[in-house]
């Protein structure tokens, strides 16, 4: 049986692109083209919007089941729910067919990477960049910005994040490592005008 932690790890591992020409979408923080359809199977960060909360949506890490494009909706699954137990040994009394499961408009499904960039052309997002990343030790993506991009760590090729909120009872922050795979342009960004009210 694979741990969780093990799971996530090689979810990280993605292969090098190392082919000539023009980097391709998903290389890296390289966004996928507007009109791209996400495959089934691929990993994505998927907005939860919880009933009621009225909160900054949850985006959790998920991968495509189904894909409508009657209606351009997905379908996806929850990535972290197979590793819960029953509670207490009793079965839910009223379950849900696939509680782990929700149907979401193609605005609320971000692929993930799915190649990274060689050394010598490396794209990233810099230092200063608002960005989504996966929580550690946990299936979450929350608001950060970029404190380190790959390129400035030492030996490690992913990025160091600083969430937003994530301090202790003494207001000390400590940045976080996130893998390449689940750091991406925070979706939010666009919404917001610029100065001129266009984005840039």
């Amino acid at each position: 049986g694979h741990t969780f932690a093990g799971r996530i790890r090689e979810m990280a591992m993605l292969p090098v692109f190392r082919g000539k020409g023009q980097l391709p979408p998903l290389c890296g923080p390289i966004p996928a083209p507007h009109d791209y359809e996400i495959p089934v199977g691929d990993l994505v960060a998927a907005r939860s919007v919880k009933e009621g909360e009225g909160d900054a949506p949850d985006w959790i890490l998920a991968a495509v089941t189904q894909h409508f494009a009657k209606t351009d909706e997905y379908e996806v699954e929850d990535v972290a729910d197979d590793e819960e137990p029953v509670q207490g040994g009793h079965p839910n009394p009223n379950p849900n067919p696939n509680p782990h499961k929700m149907v979401l408009p193609s605005s609320g499904v971000i692929p993930l990477p799915k190649l990274l960039p060689d050394a010598q052309r490396r794209v990233e997002l810099p230092a200063g960049t608002k960005v989504l990343a996966m929580y550690p030790g946990t299936t979450c993506f929350y608001e950060a910005t970029v404190v380190l991009p790959p390129s400035k760590r030492k030996k490690e090729n992913d990025y160091l994040v600083q969430f937003d909120d994530d301090d202790d009872e003494y207001g000390n922050v400590t940045p976080r490592v996130c893998p390449q795979v689940f750091c991406i342009m925070c979706p939010e960004v666009s919404y917001h005008d610029d100065d001129d009210g266009r984005f840039r």
